[in-house]
């Protein structure tokens, strides 16, 4: 039995865990699947268990890779290759956004189990919770413009950014950046651009959108490439470098960082 509040962004945590169970699903083809929770101190695991195919030690490490494909042998011994898409890599991504910790443990033929450590906290906190939570003086009012082609990704920065009462706008693509850039009153104090979009990089939307304002934009770049040669690039044209997984830290001390540099 396990009734607990727990504090964590409900739209993220609920695509976390539904990225889990469909998972568990796709590799569970008549077996049982297990949603549960166990308590630990101050904190949740929330528990996806299933007793499916299981996965290999030597795939561990590679799953929460976009499309990464499980090989696995089949009742009859032949061997089968499914590909796992964007669902584990987001609920990882959206994990470590949350900083819920997610973890997993498998034996090949038994099953596997998918847990998220999430914070509890008390019930008249939760209320509290709700409201946003105070912002760094200089971050409150502080426009900014994120473009992000993740929409859970960008909901999740979205989310961090109310909270510390900026004013967020939010695009996934080059062309709706565009589009929303010229409704925009006035030039946003930063952008915060994800380099690895679907048709162009990060340089060129910061490239676009700097076409729209007199003024310079300060460009906050994000990526999970760990190339040199894209922080060099970075760098070179004087733009802010945020390493993905973002963390509310990292995003808070890059947009703190902008801020201080105007001055």
């Amino acid at each position: 039995d396990c009734h607990s509040w727990v504090h964590s962004d409900d739209k993220l945590l609920r695509r976390v865990l539904q990225n889990l169970l469909l998972n568990a699903v796709r590799y569970t083809p008549g077996g049982r699947i297990l949603l549960g929770c166990r308590r630990r101190p101050g904190a949740v695991d929330i528990q996806i268990w299933d007793t499916g195919v299981g996965i290999p030690d030597d795939q561990i490490e590679h799953i929460f890779k976009e499309f990464h494909r499980i090989k696995h042998r089949n009742t009859d011994g032949t061997l089968d290759s499914k590909g796992l898409g964007l669902g584990l890599a987001i609920a990882q991504r959206i994990s470590q956004l949350l900083q819920h910790p997610l973890s997993v443990h498998s034996r090949v033929g038994k099953g596997t189990v998918f847990s998220i450590r999430v914070p509890t906290t008390q019930v008249t906190q939760t209320a509290q919770a709700n409201q946003s939570s105070p912002a760094p003086p200089k971050l409150s009012g502080l426009t900014v413009f994120c473009v992000d082609n993740e929409p859970m990704i960008l909901s999740g920065v979205e989310s961090l950014l109310n909270q510390w009462q900026c004013i967020s706008t939010s695009a996934s693509s080059l062309k709706s950046a565009l589009e929303k850039a010229n409704t925009l009153p006035r030039s946003p104090d930063a952008l915060l651009v994800d380099y690895q979009l679907d048709d162009e990089t990060g340089f060129d939307v910061i490239d676009a959108l700097d076409e729209c304002w007199e003024d310079v934009v300060p460009a906050i770049l994000m990526t999970a490439d760990h190339a040199e040669a894209v922080k060099l690039k970075a760098r070179e044209r004087g733009y802010y470098f945020l390493q993905k997984p973002i963390t509310p830290e990292g995003l808070q001390a890059a947009l703190s960082s902008v801020l201080t540099d105007q001055q």
